[in-house]
């Protein structure tokens, strides 16, 4: 398993416990570092790849993924969320800068053609996921990895199951 960067372990060891509640788009609730790691790990993401976090909180898998190198992109819809994220972009990562990006907005509103790789903390309104799944298995180009965190039961799409950890952590399915 690959080292978690010191600064990533630092800015956010403080926040592990920390949950929000979003109005009617689900619940952010921050992983530790490790688990994350160990996931993008086994969808073996790879410099260069472009990876998407769907309700990306306060960026720690953006900026997870970029320290891995890949190109990372959060979507979030909270605005307190996202500003944490680009806060923390500007003042504590400038390393990771040029690789990240986020944007505040429904990740609804997005066609997911482009990414590598997508990641989502399976949680949510149960009417919201069947929407994503919907629209990942209409969207997503042959080859995605999709990485759905922190979710006992396997998401309900026509893709192959590239692996299902155990204990049941994540899924990682494959477009």
């Amino acid at each position: 398993m690959g080292v978690i960067m010191p600064w990533l372990e630092t800015v956010f060891s403080s926040r592990e416990r920390t949950r929000y509640t979003m109005d009617g788009a689900g619940l952010f609730v921050p992983a530790p570092l490790p688990d994350l790691r160990r996931a993008l790990e086994a969808a073996e993401l790879k410099a260069g790849e472009l990876f998407w976090d769907l309700g990306s909180g306060d960026g720690r898998v953006v900026f997870l993924a970029a320290e891995m190198g890949a190109h990372a992109r959060g979507i979030e819809a909270d605005e307190s969320l996202f500003r944490q994220a680009t806060d923390i972009q500007k003042s504590v990562c400038p390393a990771t800068s040029a690789a990240t990006e986020f944007t505040r907005g429904d990740f609804l509103d997005c066609s997911f053609e482009e990414p590598d790789v997508i990641f989502y903390y399976g949680g949510g309104a149960p009417r919201r996921q069947h929407e994503l799944y919907t629209k990942l298995e209409r969207d997503m180009h042959p080859g995605t990895r999709l990485i759905v965190f922190r979710t006992s039961r396997r998401p309900p799409l026509n893709l192959r199951s590239h692996l299902n950890s155990h204990p049941p952590e994540y899924h990682i399915l494959v477009g």
